[in-house]
């Protein structure tokens, strides 16, 4: 499939395009940089300064300013999802987003690294309740079927099993 292009990209009926155009002082090319600016599309301006390079008007400043702000905007995504996934006690997001931030060369703070620690600690001591409930249970089990061909001494045993394990 064919790349849009950065005309495209904006939208023909985008005002802030639309105003570029109309400047009479300024390029077609030059109107979509500014245009894509005006928008605030990372993106956008990144299209549009392909473009521009393409028909050899382009800004080696502009673009590296382009690409820093492509880069800040993708770690400003990056720390609001880490967030996000802290917020929420997700373990396996709060992994995802902190490997993201490593590809992306973002410094962690060892805070986030006590955090991580913490949420998997929780979540290990949660599936061994878990696990303590699913043997409660078949104790249980085996009790109400032994008290049910009359031995309530497996009952009794099965209660005291049960305590021990933690069922109140």
């Amino acid at each position: 499939a064919a790349r849009p292009s950065a005309t495209d990209a904006l939208g023909a009926g985008d005002v802030a395009l639309q105003l570029a155009l109309a400047d009479p002082g300024l390029s077609q090319t030059q109107a979509l940089v500014v245009a894509a600016a005006e928008v605030g599309d990372v993106a956008q301006l990144e299209a549009a300064l392909a473009e521009a390079r393409r028909l050899g008007a382009a800004s080696p400043t502009l673009e590296a300013a382009a690409r820093r702000l492509g880069a800040a905007e993708e770690a400003m995504v990056t720390w609001r999802c880490l967030l996000d996934a802290v917020r929420s006690g997700d373990r396996h997001e709060i992994e995802a987003w902190l490997e993201q931030t490593r590809a992306l060369g973002l410094d962690v703070p060892n805070d986030l690294h006590r955090v991580l620690e913490s949420v998997r600690s929780q979540e290990a001591a949660s599936l061994e309740g878990f696990a303590r409930c699913s043997q409660v249970k078949k104790l249980l089990k085996e009790a109400i079927e032994g008290a049910q061909i009359d031995e309530p001494s497996v009952l009794v045993k099965a209660v005291a099993d049960a305590e021990a394990e933690g069922a109140e």
